[in-house]
C-alpha cells in the first residue's frame, strides 16, 4: 500500500485507514495545549457522561412569543385561536413548532402540547 503524499495512486479506503491512523497518532494520542491533556485520555473520562440527543430537535429559530390578554386566556398562533389556563393571563408565552405539534410554554414551565395546527384545539 502506498502511503499517501509519496505520489503513488491510492484508493479512497487506503486514504480513509491513513486518515484514521494519522488521528489516532496525531490527534487523539499526544498532549494538546489546550486542554493540557490527551484526548483519547479525556474521552475515556467523560464517555460514560454522553446521552443520546433528543428525539425532538431543539432550535430557537422556531421559537416564537404571544402575549396573553389580560381579560381573555386565549393566544393567537398563525391564524388560529388557543386557548390557555387562566393562570396565564397578561403573560408572555413561549411556543416551539415543529411540522405537525404546537408546544407553549411561560416562563415557570411547560404546561400542555397542541397535535395539530390544522383546527381550534384548545391547550390545557
Amino acid at each position: 500500500m502506498a502511503r499517501p503524499g509519496t505520489g503513488a495512486q491510492s484508493t479512497e479506503a487506503e486514504l480513509n485507514r491513513w486518515a484514521g491512523l494519522w488521528i489516532t497518532d496525531r490527534i487523539h494520542g499526544r498532549l494538546h495545549r489546550g486542554m493540557g491533556e490527551v484526548p483519547a485520555e479525556r474521552f475515556m473520562i467523560e464517555a460514560p457522561m454522553l446521552q443520546p440527543l433528543p428525539r425532538r430537535r431543539f432550535d430557537t429559530a422556531y421559537v416564537e412569543t404571544r402575549r396573553v390578554h389580560v381579560a381573555i386566556p386565549r393566544i393567537e398562533w398563525r391564524g388560529v385561536h388557543y386557548s390557555v389556563p387562566p393562570q396565564c393571563l397578561g403573560s408572555d408565552l413561549g411556543g416551539e413548532f415543529g411540522l405537525d405539534q404546537l408546544l407553549a410554554h411561560q416562563s415557570c414551565g411547560f404546561f400542555d402540547e397542541v397535535e395539530s395546527l390544522t383546527g381550534s384545539e384548545c391547550v390545557e
